[in-house]
C-alpha cells in the first residue's frame, strides 16, 4: 500500500481544557498548610534524649482518632527521655497555629517542674543535627503550662535553649519568661498560635490574645541554666554553637515537645508568609511578609513547556493499529526498549514528536468528531483527500470557521485524528 503524503509537524489540540489555573485564585485566599494529616506521623521526624533519630522509644508519639498523641503508658519510668516531634521543612516567616490539651496524669520520675508542661520549639535545629544524648534542641519554646487547680499559671510562655531575645529593647537574660495569659486547668482543649517574622519579632497568641511578644532573635545566652549547660546538655558539638553567640536566628523547625506528661495535639497548621510578592505572578499573596520572588509562577510560563513530546493511546489490537499509523498514515516507526515490544508500537510524526501505541485497551472509546481529538498538518489536503478515496477509507471533512479545510478520520479503536493544511508563514 502506498504511503500517505508526508506528515508535517504536529499541532496536537487538547478539549476540554481547564478553566481556571487553582493558581489565579484570590490574592487574599490564606493557603493553609496542614502539618499533621491526622492520619499518621507523615512528615514529621522524632528525636528522643539517648534514642537514634527515629526510634519512636516506647511508643511515646502516636496518632489515634485523628489526634497528634504524646504517651507514657509503656514507661516503667521516664528516665529523662525528652522527646521532640519535628516537621520536616524549615521555616522563616510564618504564622504556626493549633491546639493541644493536657490529658492524664504525669510519667513516673519525671520531675516536678514538668506537670502539665510541655510545648512547641519554634526556628528549632533540625532533628538529624541534635547530638544522641542532648535533651533539648537549640529553639525558642513557645512553653505550654496547665493549672494545677489551684493558683494561677499561665500558658504560651518562652523558654530559651541555647537562645535570646530582647523585649522592649532590652536582652532577656532569663531562661523562661511568663506570659500573661489566663490559667486553663482540666483537660479542656486550648488554641494557640504564633506569628514568626525571621530573626525580627514574634508574637505569640493564646485564645486569639497576644500575650508575648518579643524582638531580635539570636542564638546564644548559655543552653539552659548553670546546671544544664553546653558542656553537660548533651551537646557533642557545644564549642560550635557557643561561638555563634550573637548570631540571628532567622529561620528553622517546628517541633512538638514530650516532656513527661501526656498531652495531645490537633489542627496544627502553617500559613507561609514567605513567598512570591510580585502581583503579576499566579501565585502571588497579598499577606507575604517576606519577598522571595524565585518562587514567582508566571502566565506565560506556568510550568514551562517547551513542546508537544508524544501522545499515547491505549489500543485493543495492535497489528490493526501499527497497520494503521504505519501504512495508512505512512509513519516512520520509532525503536521500542525491548522489553516492551510486545505492548507499545512508537511513531514518529515529527521532530521530537511521537505516537505511542500501548497494549491492553478493554473499554469502547466513544467519540464524534467534535470531541477529544489530535491534530496533524499535512502538505497537501487535496492530496490527502484523494488518498483516502483511493483507499476507500472512510472520513469526514469540514471547513472550520476560520475558512480551514479539515479532514477526521477513525483509528481502528475508535481516537479521532485531524488533518488539516500546513501553511508556510
Amino acid at each position: 500500500m502506498p504511503k500517505l503524503l508526508k506528515i508535517i509537524p504536529v499541532a496536537v489540540l487538547f478539549f476540554g481544557l481547564f478553566g481556571r489555573s487553582a493558581a489565579q485564585q484570590n490574592q487574599n485566599t490564606q493557603n493553609w498548610q496542614q502539618l499533621f494529616n491526622g492520619k499518621d506521623l507523615t512528615g514529621w521526624d522524632i528525636k528522643i534524649t539517648g534514642q537514634d533519630l527515629n526510634d519512636n522509644y516506647l511508643n511515646t508519639f502516636r496518632v489515634e482518632n485523628g489526634i497528634l498523641r504524646v504517651v507514657y503508658d509503656q514507661y516503667q519510668k521516664f528516665d529523662d527521655k525528652f522527646g521532640h516531634l519535628y516537621f520536616k521543612q524549615p521555616f522563616s516567616y510564618y504564622i504556626v497555629r493549633f491546639e493541644y490539651r493536657f490529658v492524664g496524669n504525669q510519667a513516673v520520675g519525671g520531675a516536678p517542674w514538668n506537670v502539665r508542661n510541655s510545648g512547641i520549639m519554634l526556628h528549632s535545629q533540625s532533628a538529624q543535627s541534635l547530638s544522641k544524648n542532648q535533651t533539648f534542641p537549640v529553639s525558642l519554646e513557645m512553653q505550654f503550662l496547665g493549672g494545677l487547680g489551684k493558683g494561677t499559671r499561665p500558658t504560651g510562655n518562652l523558654c530559651t535553649p541555647g537562645t535570646q531575645v530582647y523585649m522592649n529593647q532590652k536582652l532577656v537574660t532569663e531562661h523562661c519568661t511568663s506570659s500573661k495569659s489566663k490559667t486553663y486547668d482540666g483537660d479542656q482543649w486550648v488554641r494557640a498560635e504564633a506569628i514568626v517574622l525571621g530573626d525580627s519579632v514574634v508574637h505569640q497568641i493564646v485564645e486569639g490574645d497576644t500575650v508575648l511578644s518579643y524582638q531580635k532573635l539570636q542564638i546564644g545566652g548559655g543552653f539552659v541554666n548553670g546546671v544544664l549547660n553546653w558542656k553537660n546538655g548533651g551537646i557533642d558539638n557545644a564549642d560550635e554553637w557557643i561561638k555563634k553567640d550573637g548570631t540571628p536566628l532567622k529561620e528553622g523547625y517546628i517541633a512538638l515537645q514530650a516532656e513527661s506528661h501526656p498531652i495531645e495535639f490537633r489542627k496544627v497548621e502553617l500559613l507561609n508568609l514567605k513567598g512570591c510578592t510580585d502581583p503579576k505572578a499566579l501565585n502571588y499573596k497579598s499577606y507575604y511578609q517576606k519577598s522571595d520572588n524565585s518562587q514567582c509562577v508566571y502566565a506565560n510560563a506556568a510550568i514551562g513547556i517547551v513542546k508537544h513530546n508524544h501522545i499515547a493511546l491505549q489500543v485493543k489490537d495492535m497489528p490493526a493499529s501499527v497497520q494503521f499509523y504505519g501504512q495508512l498514515l505512512g509513519l516512520e516507526r520509532v525503536p521500542v526498549p525491548e522489553n516492551l515490544k510486545d505492548i507499545r508500537a512508537w511513531f514518529k510524526i515529527g521532530p521530537d514528536q511521537q505516537i505511542h501505541l500501548l497494549a491492553g485497551r478493554t473499554q469502547a472509546v466513544v467519540n464524534d468528531r467534535n470531541g477529544s481529538h489530535f491534530a496533524v498538518f499535512v502538505a497537501s489536503m487535496d492530496k490527502a483527500e484523494a488518498y483516502l478515496k483511493a483507499l476507500n477509507f472512510p472520513f469526514h471533512k469540514q471547513v472550520r470557521f476560520d475558512g480551514v479545510v479539515q479532514i477526521y478520520l477513525a483509528d481502528p479503536d475508535g481516537y479521532l485524528v485531524e488533518l488539516n493544511e500546513f501553511k508556510m508563514p
